[in-house]
C-alpha cells in the first residue's frame, strides 16, 4: 500500500535480520512495528535503524504505551514501554527526541497508544531546528 500511494521505495525487512545500507534513508516508518521486538534484542534493532538513516533523518515510531511489560498478550508478542524506559532506548542508539505525544487526542496516556513520531528521534550529529520550531512540530501532529 505504502509503494502504491507514495510513489516512494519501500523496503520491507525482519527487525531481527535488517540487511541495511549505511547513510542510505531519509526516514524510517514503523508504526507499530518496533514493539513485538523483544527488549534484548531492541539496543541493536536501533542502532541498526540509526546508522541506516542519512545525517538529520527521522524515525517515526508509534508503539502500544504500557509499563514495561514484556510477553504475550492475546496471541501477540509484545513489548509495552512507558515513555521514560522508551527514551533511554533510543538515545542510547543515538536518537535525539524532537517530541512526542499520545493518540488518539483526548485520551489519558494510559488509555492511549504512545507515538513517536514527535519523539520523531535524529541523527544526534546532525543541527536542529530552534526549540520553538520542533514545538510547532509536534502541536501540529497533535491537532490532526
Amino acid at each position: 500500500m505504502a509503494r502504491a500511494y507514495s510513489g516512494c521505495e519501500v523496503w520491507q525487512q525482519d527487525f531481527l535480520k535488517l540487511d541495511l545500507p549505511d547513510n542510505y534513508f531519509d526516514g524510517v516508518f514503523a508504526n507499530a512495528a518496533l514493539f513485538p521486538v523483544p527488549s534484548q534484542e531492541l539496543p541493536s534493532v536501533l542502532l541498526e535503524l540509526h546508522a541506516s538513516l542519512k545525517p538529520g533523518g527521522v524515525l517515526f515510531s508509534s508503539n502500544p504505551h504500557g509499563h514495561n511489560e514484556e510477553g504475550w498478550n492475546g496471541g501477540r508478542y509484545g513489548v509495552y514501554y512507558d515513555l521514560h524506559t522508551w527514551r533511554r532506548y533510543v538515545s542510547a542508539a543515538g536518537f535525539v527526541e524532537l517530541c512526542h505525544y499520545y493518540r488518539p487526542v483526548g485520551l489519558a496516556a494510559g488509555k492511549a497508544a504512545l507515538a513517536s513520531d514527535c519523539l520523531a528521534p535524529v541523527r544526534s550529529r546532525v543541527a536542529l531546528p530552534p526549540p520553538d520550531a520542533l514545538s510547532h512540530r509536534c502541536r501540529s501532529h497533535r491537532s490532526a
